[in-house]
């Protein structure tokens, strides 16, 4: 039997507020969604990037995670840190693991649903950090929808596209041929079941499903992949079908401070004689890498425009030889894209559509998992190299920055070909669409 509204109906959007790759694509959602006639608020932890939700004219109830006094006394001083995190990624993790955080985790559960049916959403729409999600939205009985990037579905790995992660590498690992440790990382993921063990003890505190492995923390009720399947490499399937690959979301434009003179900095140092490229490591690169990085590009004569965003404060920048020219941010990333020779990028889902879009080669250097596997669907297109965080060195980024302009009509190439395969990026739309139809089809 179907739901039958008088007016769309209110949908609840819930992400971690200091990850800016997870707040603007739901944000971007929400704003269709409201330009439909729809209603959106946002729930979630941390702090930093709220006021996109804020700007678009939606509510923020922010949550917050608590240890129980029996908990914070059996806290390590790391555990405690990622809790004043409120909440970092690495956070989520670390409690879906620890037995520690047990009873905070249920204490998160009750504040979870108590907001959602203080608010009564119709639907929850989830970007994928918050674990807790899928136990708190099923006890209030709502449909619970991720956005997700292919690196958090089984086809990626059942079809044998991942790769060993980076952060794992050692002296032992590099050993190993490539081509068994990416099995046994595949059959890993679907067979690892320390990582849910405490996660399903949660789960049957309240009577809600178990999990089997990793990826089913990502499926909800619904999932939507906000990726092209062609760049994907993969097909559909029956759990997957073609209309729930909705596209990528990314950031074409963002407003800045002195947007005019911004953009004529930048143009002006692109105007220099010589080659160019752009480094962004996004919210999650740290400083010492990207200092590593600009400063091996001090040594070139390659024009480099640095997008610092959050990696330092105003009164912490560095000063550089006048190759480099570091800026906060840039109006359109897409238009500095695609005015480089080269992007090199840290491999958000976001930044990496971005580049593929702007048809120009990238060296990617990933942070984590999912960066890894964004930057490796690229390599497959020939159009980029991927570098290591965990054993990165000056020397592998110059040799890699080297291979492309020595090889640059085939890396060129290739970006093109892969620019000219993927279809209009309208990822929100899309997304918005199939929301509607699932809100006006479920029966619970």
């Amino acid at each position: 039997m179907k739901n039958n509204y008088s007016e769309k109906p209110l949908i609840g959007f819930v992400t971690v507020f200091r990850d800016f790759g997870e707040v603007y694509p739901l944000v971007t959602i929400a704003k269709k969604y409201i330009d439909l006639g729809g209603r959106a608020i946002f729930f979630g932890y941390g702090t930093g990037y709220e006021n996109l939700a804020r700007d678009i004219g939606c509510k923020t109830i922010k949550f917050t995670q608590d240890l129980s006094e029996k908990g914070l006394k059996r806290a390590t001083a790391a555990q405690k840190k990622l809790l004043e995190n409120q909440m970092h990624p690495e956070t989520f993790f670390t409690h879906m693991i620890h037995k520690d955080f047990y009873q905070s985790d249920i204490i998160a559960v009750e504040k979870e649903v108590k907001a959602f049916k203080d608010t009564d959403v119709k639907m929850i729409v989830a970007s994928g950090l918050d674990y807790l999600i899928n136990i708190s939205a099923r006890v209030a009985k709502i449909p619970l929808v991720y956005i997700v990037s292919g690196a958090y579905i089984p086809p990626y790995y059942q079809q044998n596209l991942g790769k060993f992660p980076d952060n794992y590498e050692n002296f032992l690992t590099r050993l190993v041929p490539g081509f068994i440790k990416n099995r046994l990382a595949n059959w890993y993921i679907f067979n690892n079941k320390s990582s849910v063990k405490e996660f399903n003890r949660l789960a049957h505190a309240y009577n809600t499903p178990r999990i089997n492995h990793f990826l089913e923390l990502f499926l909800g009720d619904y999932m939507l992949v906000a990726e092209d399947i062609t760049f994907l490499n993969l097909k559909p399937t029956a759990d997957l079908p073609s209309k729930n690959f909705v596209g990528p979301i990314f950031q074409e434009k963002i407003a800045v401070n002195n947007e005019d003179s911004t953009e004529l900095s930048v143009k002006k140092h692109l105007e220099r004689p010589g080659k160019s490229l752009f480094v962004s490591l996004g919210s999650s690169g740290t400083k010492k890498l990207f200092l590593e990085i600009l400063r091996a590009f001090e040594k070139t004569d390659i024009n480099v425009v640095a997008v610092y965003a959050t990696v330092f404060n105003k009164d912490e920048i560095p000063t550089f030889k006048d190759n480099i020219l570091p800026i906060k941010f840039v109006p359109s990333i897409k238009k500095l894209n695609e005015s480089v020779d080269i992007a090199v990028i840290h491999g958000g889902r976001g930044t990496i559509y971005t580049a593929a879009y702007a048809g120009k080669p990238v060296i990617g250097i990933p942070m984590q998992l999912e960066q890894q596997c964004n930057i490796d669907n690229l390599v497959r297109h020939g159009s980029a190299i991927r570098l290591s965080k965990r054993n990165f060195t000056t020397k592998n980024l110059l040799k890699a920055v080297d291979k492309i302009f020595i090889n640059y009509d085939t890396f060129f190439k290739n970006a093109q070909l892969l620019k000219e395969k993927l279809q209009e990026p309208k990822g929100a739309e899309n997304t918005v669409k199939r929301l509607l139809e699932i809100v006006e089809n479920d029966t619970r």
